[in-house]
């Protein structure tokens, strides 16, 4: 798949390695590696911080050209810019998903810790997810004389 934080064993030597450059474990002398990516406050959409991630950009304009016009289109369609992103700047994704259509954010507004089912009718239906760590709960409530149903919570992971 794509370069993804918590399914790539390169990501966690990219870890490893940066952690021996910062001092934080021993450098093994036999071994070489190079990391070129935006530093974690870099805005991509800032092409000058680009070089970082590529330093090659600055001896070969044509590429940069190339690379600027490509990104333009990228910004069109979510999953070529992704690509875009993990294939020209080194940015890791953080999930298996190339697009994304949640906002997590929100989503995470939706959880409760608990739901009081006694006394009630009710349906329950769970999705769960196969390669994300994302899946929902939610459960359907009786109310009234005719039996409608009401979605009253949803619990997201």
């Amino acid at each position: 798949m794509y370069p993804n934080i918590s399914t790539s064993p390169a990501y966690k030597e990219r870890c490893q390695l940066i952690d021996s450059y910062e001092g934080k474990t021993p450098i093994d002398d036999r071994y070489f590696a190079a990391i070129y990516e935006l530093d974690e406050d870099d805005d991509y959409m800032d092409k000058s911080c680009w070089i970082k991630s590529n330093p090659l950009f600055a001896e070969f304009p044509t590429i940069m050209k190339k690379l600027e016009s490509d990104f333009e289109n990228a910004l069109k369609d979510p999953q070529k810019l992704q690509l875009f992103l993990t294939k020209n700047l080194n940015i890791w994704l953080a999930q298996d998903a190339l697009v994304s259509y949640l906002d997590f954010e929100e989503w995470k507004k939706c959880q409760v810790e608990k739901i009081d089912f006694e006394g009630k009718e009710v349906v329950v239906g769970i999705d769960l997810s196969k390669s994300l760590l994302l899946y929902i709960v939610i459960y359907i409530e009786k109310f009234g004389e005719l039996g409608g149903s009401l979605m009253s919570k949803i619990i997201p992971s």
